[in-house]
This record gives C-alpha cells, sequence and structure tokens, in this order.
C-alpha cells in the first residue's frame, strides 16, 4: 500500500524485487528444511553441543554467503536492473535496492534459520513470537517510517535496519531458547 503511493514505476520495482528476494533466500530456505531431522536427532541424543555448533555453522554459512552476494548485486546492479526492466525509473530503484537491502537478508536468514530451529527443539512459542516481532514490531513499522522521512530509498534504508535487527534478536532468542531446553532435557541423557 504504502509503495502504491509512489506511482506505477515503485509498484513494478517492488513486484521484481519480491521475487528477486525470494531467489536470494532459496539456500537459506533449503537450509531451514534440512535443520529440523537433524536437530531432532541431536535432541534424542541429548548433544545439545552438536545443535549449538550446526546452527554456528549454518549461522556464519548464510551470513558469508549472503553478504557475498551483496557484493556481487552491487557490482552488477546496473545490468541486472536493465535485465530486470527496460523502464528508466525503475532501473533507478533497483540499483538504489541493490545498495541497501541484499546486506540484510544475511539477517534475516539467521531469523528465519532460528525460526526453523527453535521449531525443532519443541520451542514453537519462540519461533512465533520472533514471526510476530519481525512482521509487525521491526518490518512494517519500519517500511513506514523509511516512507515518511525519504520516500522509496527511506523505505529500502528501513528494510536494511529492520532485517538486521532481527537477525540480533533472533540470535538472542535462539540463545535464550538452547538455555531452556537445556534445563529440561533428561540429565541422564546428557551424560
Amino acid at each position: 500500500m504504502v509503495m502504491a503511493g509512489y506511482g506505477t514505476a515503485a509498484v513494478a520495482s517492488w513486484a521484481l524485487l519480491s521475487r528477486f528476494e525470494m531467489l536470494s533466500l532459496v539456500v537459506i530456505l533449503s537450509l531451514t528444511m534440512s535443520m529440523p531431522p537433524m536437530i531432532g536427532r541431536f535432541i534424542g541424543e541429548g548433544n545439545l553441543e552438536s545443535i549449538d555448533r550446526l546452527v554456528k555453522s549454518d549461522t556464519i554459512f548464510i551470513l558469508a554467503l549472503q553478504t557475498g552476494f551483496a557484493f556481487l548485486f552491487i557490482l552488477l546492479a546496473k545490468p541486472l536492473s536493465a535485465l530486470m526492466s527496460s523502464d528508466s525509473h525503475v532501473q533507478e530503484l533497483l540499483i538504489t535496492f541493490f545498495k541497501f537491502v541484499p546486506f540484510c537478508y544475511g539477517p534475516l536468514g539467521v531469523c528465519m534459520l532460528i525460526v526453523s530451529v527453535s521449531n525443532a527443539v519443541g520451542q514453537p512459542k519462540v519461533a512465533l513470537w520472533l514471526s510476530i516481532i519481525r512482521l509487525f514490531v521491526l518490518y512494517l513499522p519500519a517500511i513506514w517510517i523509511g516512507a515518511e522521512f525519504a520516500q522509496v530509498q527511506g523505505m529500502y534504508i528501513s528494510i536494511f535496519i529492520a532485517n538486521t535487527l532481527t537477525g540480533v534478536v533472533a540470535w538472542h532468542l535462539y540463545k535464550k531458547c538452547m538455555e531452556t531446553i537445556s534445563g529440561t532435557l533428561n540429565p541422564i541423557a546428557l551424560s
């Protein structure tokens, strides 16, 4: 709704960028689907250290991969925008997007990973709260505030900030979640 107020070029760029975002996050989505079986096995063994190692290594991988992609997108911003649209105004909006938003896909990926991990360790409330915080506390208000102060560019900067904060909150909730489950696992299984 906010983007529609900036005209057809803004709406067109948003539609293209939504598809781009899904393609950028496909590796993370595959990780989030493959984690629960491994985590379930580790929980059955009472092996929280392996869960923690797995989550930490996946987090490092996600952050490194998405940061690499973000720099690549900056280098290829002009040809990518020309490939995505022939309209010059849409291309300008796409180039602006590539300067900011791809850098927050790493923290967003961490959030997605922690939602999956929380469900896998039997803490669905953590996953639910994290999803609510991301969308209603950080993302949507950030878009509105960014648009109020700096229109479309402000929205992109706000999305970057909101998704980065989401990653930080997700990591904090993950640590709390691990503390909670470490107290509930059977001490015999841990030895």
